[in-house]
C-alpha cells in the first residue's frame, strides 16, 4: 500500500512474545520509555 508524501505517517508495529507483557515506546527508532503489564487481581483481607 502506498501512502503519499504528503500525508503523515504513523504506524505501529506489534509482535506477541510468550512471557511476561511489556509495552516498549521507540520513537523515529529510539528507545523512550517501557511499562509492564499486571492482570488486574483482588486479595481477600482478614
Amino acid at each position: 500500500m502506498a501512502i503519499p508524501e504528503e500525508q503523515p505517517t504513523r504506524i505501529i508495529v506489534e509482535k506477541s512474545i510468550r512471557g511476561k507483557d511489556f509495552r516498549l515506546l521507540c520513537v523515529n527508532a529510539r528507545f523512550i520509555a517501557a511499562t509492564g503489564r499486571r492482570p488486574a487481581s483482588v486479595r481477600k483481607v482478614d
